[in-house]
Parts: C-alpha cells; structure tokens; sequence
C-alpha cells in the first residue's frame, strides 16, 4: 500500500512551523548540524512524552533529530500524523524490500528502544519497531565523519530535564564538526584524502587473511588430490586408477589446480604468497599515510583552540576571582583534547566500526551467520562492559582533574609569591598545603589505575571467550567436512586483527569520556563572557582635549567565584549591572558599593589629583577610566562621549597609565620599556630613559638593555620597577595620563626627580594623579578628597587646608607629625 505524501519526515516537516519548516525535499538544510542540533535541546518539557517523541523522528543527515521548538499541542499533533502515516504503512512491509523508498537525507533508522519510521513517496515499512529494506541500510554522506557525534547529540537530546547536558553535547560536537571538516580548502582535501586512506587500509587489512586462507586451501586441496591419485595408482587395477585419476584432475580443475604437478604452478600459488604480504605492506602504508594527512588538520585544530582560549581569557576578568594555575590547567588539557578527540575519531572509531562490518560480511560469506552472530555478541558485551567501567572512571577522572587544577594553582600561586613564604618561614606550611594534595591525588590516581587495570583484564576475558566460541564452531565444521581448513585460518586471523583495534577502540572510548571532561571544562571557560564589551553598533571616539567626567557613578566589585559558578555569577552581575535603581548593594548581591554616586570634572589639560584613605575607590576609578569595567549606573565620558558607546581599543590608545604596582614580563629590559610602543626610536627610548631616571641603572646593568628581568621584574627593586613604568608610559605619549601611586616606593631624592618628570610629562596634557602622600600633589590645579565612595571635598591645596576640620588638612596634619617623628628618631 502506497504511503500518503505526508507521510515520514514530509510530515514533520510540513506539518511543523519553525526551523523544520521547508527542510523537506532538499539536498541540505540552511543551518549547520550543530547549530541544529542545538536548537533542537531546548524542546518544551510538556512535549517531551514518549509517545511524542517516538513518533516524532525524522532524519537529518549527520543523525536522528527530533521535532522541536513546537508548542505541546503542536507537537502531539505532528507526532499524530506521522503515527497515523506509519502505521498506514506497516502493512506493505512485504514489498518495501523490493521497491527502495526515496531518501531526500539518507535512510531512517531507529535509535535504542525507538520505532523506526521510514518515508517515501512510494512504499514504506515498519516491521517489529524497525525499518526493513534499504531503510535499515547507514547513512550515506559526504560528511559522515560526523555521523556519530550527530548521533550522539540526538540521542542526548531525547533525555526530558538535560537541558544543559544537550547544550554542552550540541557545543561540543559542533566544535568536533568545524574541526573535521575545516573552513579551508586544503584541510577538507586532506580531510577526503585521509578518509580515503582509512578505507583503503581496511580493505587490504581485511585482503590479508583472505589471501592467507585461500593459499592454506589451495595447498591442502593440492596435497589431498596428489595423494589420492598416488594411492589408487599402486592399489587399484589399472581401469580403477584411470578413474581415480580423472577424479582427481576433477577434483583440481574444480579447486583451480591440476594435480600434485600444480603445488610448483608458476602462478597461483606464486600469486597468493605474494598477495598476503602486499596487503599487509599496503595497509600499513596507507595507515601511515592517513595519519601524515590528517596531522595538519588536527594540530591546526588544536593551534586554533589554542589562541582562541589565550586571547578570550585576555578579554575575561577572571584573574582577580581564580587562580591563574588552575585556568592554566584548563587550557592545556583542553587544547590537547581537541586534537586527541580529532585522531580517536578518525583514527580509531571511524576505522573500527568499518573494519568490524566488513568482519562480519565476510564472516556471513565464508563461514555462516553462527560464527558471525559469535563475534556480534562478542563486540557487543565488551563495548557493554567498557561502558559500565569507563562511566564509573568518568566519575574518579573528573576528581583527578580536579585535584590536578587545584595542585597547580597551589603550586603557581606559592612560587609566585615565594618572597613572601620567605618572609613569614613558611616553608614548612606551604609543603604541608601542596602535600595534603599531593596525598589526595595519589589516593585518586591510584583509584584511577585500578580501575584500569580491571577494565583491561575484564576486555581480555570477553574477547578470548568470544574468539574461543567461533573456533570451536569452525574447527567442528572442518572436523565434519562442510568447511576447509582454511577456515580456521581466516576465522582466527580476523578476529586476532580485530582484537587490536578493539583494545584501541576500549582505549578511544576511553579517551572520548576523558577528553570530553577537558574539553567541556574548557568550553565552559570559553563560554564565559567578559563583564565589558564593545557595543554592537560603536561610536567613532574623536579626540577634541581629553575632558574626562564622572557623572553619578555607582560601583561593586562581583563577589569571589570559582569558574564553575563563574557563568551564572556574571550573569547575576550583569544584570544588576544594567539595572539603575537605588536598592542597596547587599540587597543586590553584588557586594559593597565602592563608589556610591560619585561625581567629577577634568577638564581639558588639566592636573587633577584624587586622594583619599585606602578603600575609598581612587584606583577603582582608573579601571573604569580605562574601561576595564562598567559602573552600575552612571556615566563615565571622554570630551563628553560615553565610554559604553565607544570601542575600548578607540580610547585607551589615548591613555597612558603608570600602575601602583608596575608588572613586568620575564624578558629583557628593553622588551619591556617597548612593551607600549614597539616602533620607538632608540633614542626616544634614550630620552625617556633619562627623563625616568634610569640610566644609572641600564648602564649598570651586564647587559644594559637586553638584560633579563626576571619573572614579574624580580630582579629589580620596587623604585626601579616604578621608574620603568613611567618610563613606558613616557614612550606611549598619550594625551591622558594617570599616575597609580606613582611615586610611592621611591625615595626622597629620586622622587624629587621623577616629580620633576612628572610634571614635565603633564604639561598640556589632562592628568589624574593618584597619591597617598600629599606633598607629591600639593601643586595639582585641583585637588579631591574621596570618603565613602564620593567626593567629599574639592579644591586646590591652600583652599583644603583653610578647612581646619576638613579631610584634607586632617591628612595633612597627620603626614606632617608622620614625617617629623622619622626625622627627629633618625637624629
């Protein structure tokens, strides 16, 4: 009975608005799988019954998809037509064989536990829950590398309450997707010549034993009829041996042979001698010509990650909230997960599953569907057992990542400050911290290798039982007659050489779920947004002075987390972020205010310096001068442009920043005084050196400017490390500058020099100066004082110190006594 033209997918996708709508028919769909299957992961709970979704598949061609985004009742409704369209057809099963259905995608098959549907414009069948026909035949398509990750995704997608399970599997098997098959032209003809290889290697693979088996025949049969005709010869009249003797030629014209003269026939028996060794040769030359191939798609796959993670932890603010031993960790498993999922794939998965159909095609044809269904039970208990165990590793791997990150964030984070642990003698406490951890990861590594150990010995015992079953069978079967002897040959032979690929396959699924961890802890890093981004549709900044103002500006630091919260911490920031009421901080969750409605001008080439006790939010304002966060509410603005509508890149080049705490590269000196301005001249590089007052150093230095620093500037002093910072910000030669507490670890007579520098740089140019010692900004054009988040006070230094019960002149007056009891106890 002919199938109506709705039926199968034509009805799904006829029937269902959304992105299914129109897909029917054509030769691909508009959208990428993964973006797809994506899409597919949000399907609405109430639309998740079984019932649904048994009868709401239809095909796609990387896997089985569902019908999604649809209203409940929407859903059911589709569902119906395709049961009702199924089950009309399930009674033409009987002809279905005989005339293929049309396959706009590829044949439909049905996933574990699910009913298969099949579709065409002519016949279709259903037979027992399953397709029958060419509709349980695989899938064929140009891009069936990605076959199983698809199916994967869709399998992973019919689980109701995995939104996120599905949303992580969709991610990363599109990024799997875009890295088979990539966006350049050379790589995806590498990509085909590497597949081609694969089945190239797998056919002379399975050639070999063949070769070997008919060579066993032959000599055998030889012998057989050689020895038959010598023993009629001597025994049997003369007539008799007549007759024996042409039985015998019989017997060799029937096998290819012509008697006991053939066993030295220049030909056959020469061919397949010869034939054996070539199709080893052959396999393990396009095995290794395979792997040459795919190299440079793998490792530009993993280059790719690579820059991809270092440049999008560059955009995050994840250094004051993780430690960078950890993120580090996370990167480099990551980044090798890619290229070891890319080679188990296509190495591996893709090379077993097909060497082990063509075993058991060639199994059916040779031996019969006993030995066959031996070696499909066989693969299937020990794929079932390597599952079971490598779920269960899954668990003890995750907790071995874990204690790793966190031994290496321990580890950085005490060498980083390892200054410190001298200081305080505690060497002893930071070896008790890094041990207890050490000990914890051993625990858990040791778990991990036992684990193993009896995955390994549990595969072996499957494999040997299974192989052990299918040679007694042929071995009977050679024992009764009804086979040669070149049976067992071909029998063991087989699944000996399947025995390697599927130790490696045990392995590969191994890899798939351990890997997969890395990768997803890694995906999860790169889902993460920065709290500041440029926005969609920016401003050309125009540079008319360098005005800066703060209007009413509200500020709070995000609380501490780890990366495993990072995503729904930043997204409850962000929120508050965009908010503009006036609830408290705590009521917000965002921390304490540091900057509470805070307002100010700088006006055009002036020198404004902001002071205030520690905490009151002054290096909070250079971060959001500089746009390394947002305020709350509020503006902050350039010539009275608003920072939020303009590319950071845009304005930043026009600021020049000398920090609190100047860091430096573990490169030379010179490296880092051109870190801001890579094309200075050398002597634009001279003269900002003398103006920082570092010459004495450079010339003292082995090497003067090619000598190394150290890590973070070790080697240099805390002044030398300021004076170099200014040095930097001298060569940038911005129109707005912003001293951090410049002058704060030098001492008196070079801070006398560096002042000097100092306002030598600020001439014309609009300048904010940071300081805790007010005697460095007494001669400011404008002085504020900040408590609380706000300015207090504002004015010039005469004008605060008139305020006898101000801020400022309290500061002052404390400095003063502070000054004049160091020198009266150095006297």
């Amino acid at each position: 009975m002919a199938a109506s033209p709705s039926c199968g997918a034509a009805a799904v996708f006829g029937a269902c608005p959304g992105p299914l709508q129109g897909l029917a028919g054509r030769g691909r769909p508009s959208i990428p799988p993964w973006k797809f299957a994506h899409r597919l992961c949000a399907v609405p709970p109430a639309a998740k019954s079984p019932a649904n979704y048994a009868t709401a598949w239809t095909v796609y061609p990387q896997g089985l998809f569902g019908c999604a985004h649809q209203p409940p009742a929407r859903f059911a409704a589709c569902g119906s037509t395709l049961a009702s369209s199924s089950s009309s057809s399930g009674t033409s099963s009987s002809s279905s064989s005989s005339s293929p259905p049309s396959k706009p995608y590829g044949s439909q098959q049905a996933g574990p536990g699910e009913p298969s549907a099949s579709c065409s414009g002519s016949e279709s069948s259903t037979s027992g829950g399953s397709s029958s026909g060419s509709s349980s035949s695989s899938v064929n398509d140009s891009r069936g590398d990605n076959k199983a990750s698809s199916s994967s995704t869709s399998q992973h997608s019919k689980v109701p309450g995995h939104g996120e399970a599905n949303e992580k599997t969709a991610n990363l098997w599109g990024l799997l997707s875009a890295a088979l098959w990539p966006a350049s032209r050379p790589l995806k003809m590498r990509v085909l010549a590497a597949v081609v290889s694969l089945i190239a290697a797998k056919c002379l693979t399975i050639a070999a034993p063949v070769a070997l088996a008919g060579l066993v025949d032959h000599f055998t049969q030889a012998a057989a009829a050689g020895a038959q005709a010598g023993i009629t010869a001597h025994t049997a009249a003369p007539a008799a041996a007549a007759a024996a003797s042409a039985a015998a030629e019989g017997i060799a014209a029937a096998t290819g042979t012509t008697g006991a003269a053939s066993l030295f026939h220049p030909a056959l028996p020469v061919g397949l001698v010869v034939s054996y060794p070539l199709a080893r040769l052959g396999a393990s030359a396009f095995t290794e010509l395979r792997t040459a191939l795919f190299a440079r798609v793998s490792q530009r796959a993993s280059r790719e990650l690579a820059l991809k993670s270092f440049s999008h932890m560059h955009a995050i603010s994840f250094s004051s909230n993780n430690k960078i031993g950890e993120m580090t960790a996370v990167l480099t498993r990551g980044t090798k997960a890619i290229s070891l999922l890319l080679n188990v794939l296509l190495f591996q998965v893709v090379p077993t599953s097909l060497e082990f159909l063509m075993v058991l095609a060639l199994l059916k044809l040779r031996v019969g569907w006993t030995v066959a269904a031996t070696a499909v039970g066989t693969i299937s208990a020990y794929w079932a057992f390597t599952a079971a165990i490598t779920t269960r590793r899954a668990k003890l791997r995750r907790e071995m990542n874990r204690l790793e990150g966190l031994s290496a964030g321990l580890l950085v984070d005490s060498l980083a400050n390892a200054e410190a642990v001298r200081y305080f003698t505690a060497e002893a406490y930071e070896a008790q911290r890094f041990g207890s951890v050490q000990r914890q990861l051993e625990d858990q590594m040791t778990k991990v290798n036992e684990s193993l150990a009896f995955l390994n010995f549990g595969q072996q015992l499957i494999f040997t039982s299974g192989l052990s079953l299918a040679l007694l069978h042929t071995a009977s079967l050679v024992a009764s007659g009804a086979a040669p002897v070149g049976q067992i040959i071909l029998v063991s032979t087989l699944l000996l050489q399947l025995a390697i690929p599927l130790n490696f396959i045990g392995t590969a699924y191994r890899e798939l779920t351990l890997n997969t961890i890395d990768l997803e802890k890694l995906q999860q890093l790169l889902k993460l947004r920065p709290l500041v981004r440029d926005p969609p549709n920016p401003v050309v900044f125009e540079l008319r002075g360098g005005a800066v103002e703060f209007k009413d500006v509200k500020f709070a630091y995000p609380p501490s987390h780890s990366l495993d919260q990072m995503s729904s911490q930043q997204r409850h920031y962000k929120k508050h972020m965009e908010e503009d009421s006036q609830d408290s901080s705590a009521s917000r969750g965002v921390g304490k205010l540091v900057l509470d409605g805070f307002s100010l001008e700088v006006p055009a080439g002036r020198r404004v310096a902001l002071v205030g006790e520690s905490g009151s939010g002054k290096t909070t304002l250079i971060r959001l001068l500089y746009r390394l966060a947002d305020p709350l509410s509020g503006v902050v603005s350039i010539d009275g442009q608003d920072l939020k509508t303009l590319p950071a890149m845009s304005f930043r080049r026009h600021i020049g920043v000398v920090p609190q705490d100047v860091l430096l590269f573990n490169e030379s000196l010179g490296f880092n005084l051109r870190y801001g301005s890579p094309n200075a001249t050398d002597e634009q590089v001279k003269e900002a050196i003398r103006l920082a007052e570092l010459t004495e150093l450079v010339e003292s230095l082995p090497s003067g400017l090619d000598t190394p620093v150290g890590d973070r500037g070790v080697r240099l002093s805390g002044g030398e490390k300021q004076r170099v910072g200014i040095a930097r910000c001298l060569l940038r030669n911005p129109e707005i500058v912003v001293f951090d507490e410049a002058t704060s670890a030098l001492d008196m007579h070079t801070e006398h020099k560096i002042l000097k520098a100092m306002r030598a740089i600020s001439h014309g140019r609009t300048t904010l100066v940071i300081a805790h010692r007010l005697s460095t900004v007494a001669g400011a054009d404008t002085i504020a004082v900040l408590d609380q988040g706000r300015v207090a006070e504002i004015g010039t230094h005469a004008e605060l110190l008139q305020k006898k019960d101000g801020l400022y002149a309290s500061m002052w007056d404390r400095q003063r006594e502070g000054q004049l009891g160091r020198v009266l106890s150095r006297d």
